[in-house]
């Protein structure tokens, strides 16, 4: 995410909630050896949202510019982190999971994962695998007659596809641009304006270049007061368009 325009308070809590991230995620990776103490990791990890969400609300609402930017930042660590633990465990253990354990947790909780959108922000997908937790809870006590670890190793493997399409849309050349695009229009709907009332909408979107870097500045007003702001997201893989 961009930390374009950010102010100072938001820089201070982004850097400090990002090295507590790492470090966590350090911690919990060095437990991570059996399937089950991989999904605790990524609970672990997800859990950590709480914490920054309430640190970063004690100095700006979670509907404007900064706390947004904060938030989706963040949250983009927490599964850039989880997939790296789950990607580790799965190349270690170098086994094909069950079969039939993975036809089984397809069945129940592949419906909601085809709801996300070709470039999800990462709310939407902590928000997925969250129920999917949930729903794999009940899986697990449905008496399926598979063994508990083999379906915890088949889950493993379900939820590393989901973020990997998720990591992906950030990592990939080129297609970086298209998936910071896509998330500009999410960020507004989320916004409200001060006057407690309304949500913006976008009147121009202008692509910005100044000094080799390229950002877009998005004019925005209120549809319920009449109150206009311009914000900007920095494009950092602009040039990515030309090199693929």
């Amino acid at each position: 995410m961009s930390r374009l325009d950010l102010s100072d308070q938001a820089k201070k809590i982004l850097d400090r909630e990002t090295q507590a991230l790492e470090r966590e995620a350090a911690v919990l990776e060095e437990k991570a050896t059996s399937a089950a103490s991989v999904l605790t990791a990524v609970c672990g990890l997800m859990n950590s949202r709480g914490r920054y969400f309430a640190v970063t609300g004690e100095h700006f609402s979670v509907q404007d510019y900064d706390g947004l930017m904060v938030i989706d930042f963040l949250d983009e660590q927490v599964l850039k982190h989880a997939y790296r633990i789950l990607k580790n465990y799965v190349e270690h253990e170098n086994r094909r999971p069950n079969e039939i354990g993975i036809s089984i947790i397809a069945e129940k909780l592949l419906p909601s994962i085809k709801e996300m959108p070709k470039y999800p922000v990462g709310y939407r997908l902590l928000y997925t695998i969250r129920k999917a937790f949930e729903q794999f809870e009940s899986v697990i006590g449905s008496g399926s007659g598979v063994d508990v670890a083999e379906l915890e190793g088949a889950f493993v493997h379900h939820i590393l596809g989901v973020i990997d399409k998720y990591v992906q849309t950030r990592v990939r050349h080129g297609v970086r641009h298209f998936s910071e695009v896509a998330r500009e229009y999410d960020f507004v709907t989320r916004m409200k304006c001060k006057c407690g009332d309304g949500q913006f909408q976008v009147k121009l979107q202008a692509l910005v270049q100044e000094e080799g870097k390229a950002y877009d500045r998005l004019d925005l007003e209120c549809k319920a007061c009449g109150h206009q702001r311009s914000i900007t997201f920095d494009l950092p893989n602009f040039k990515d368009l030309y090199e693929s």
